[in-house]
């Protein structure tokens, strides 16, 4: 209930604010479990996230963001899986692929945190094995603006536009107990390269369209 009035709140006020383009609604199934994997230009992108999609998800939150009581509390009930590149994160992937295996979506911002937006940095692989664990597809999204609304790291954004590209699901035809860890990287970085290939051709698209 919580979780909608803020999903609520989220909509109204990024409407108000941005104008948010997003192509490829069609690609996120309305039944069963996937990961979302998103390339990560700016703080606003979970939030988005939020706003653009008409199903829930879980997502995976820096744990540092955990220490403070209120955004604890805040981040619980957006229903975020605290992760440490630094720790063993075992509790929280066990808990994720037990969210996939329960009709969930669940979010993650592979870079492992925000980019300059403009350069998409090295995927970390944990979303390949979730995905081979768990048998959901990878659902890769395309973000690209929300670095310019939210320049000299505001903590609102400016008004302006934002556009979100939401690419066909990719079935990961692999076991998990086959996977090793170069088959891994390597889709990780084929998926990588495939989101690059669109946010080159969609900023390049702008360009023509604002000449």
């Amino acid at each position: 209930m919580l979780y909608q009035l803020i999903k609520m709140f989220v909509i109204t006020y990024l409407r108000m604010v941005l104008s948010v383009r997003v192509k490829g609604l069609e690609n996120i199934p309305k039944n069963g479990s996937a990961i979302l994997i998103a390339n990560h230009p700016s703080t606003l992108d979970g939030f988005l996230l939020l706003s653009v999609l008409e199903r829930d998800f879980h997502v995976f939150v820096n744990s540092r963001f955990f220490e403070n009581k209120l955004r604890l509390w805040f981040l619980k009930t957006l229903k975020a899986i605290p992760v440490d590149a630094r720790r063993d994160n075992r509790h929280s992937l066990i808990k994720a692929e037990r969210k996939l295996t329960e009709n969930n979506f669940l979010l993650i911002f592979p870079e492992g945190k925000v980019n300059d937006g403009n350069d998409v940095l090295q995927f970390k692989n944990s979303f390949v094995h979730l995905g081979a664990n768990a048998k959901v597809p990878v659902i890769p999204i395309v973000i690209y603006g929300s670095h310019i609304v939210m320049k000299d790291k505001k903590f609102f954004p400016s008004r302006g536009k934002v556009y979100i590209n939401i690419l066909p699901p990719v079935v990961l035809n692999c076991k998990a107990n086959s996977l090793e860890k170069e088959n891994a990287a390597q889709i990780s970085k084929d998926i990588r390269n495939m989101m690059i290939e669109n946010l080159e051709e969609l900023k390049g698209n702008l360009k023509i369209y604002e000449n």
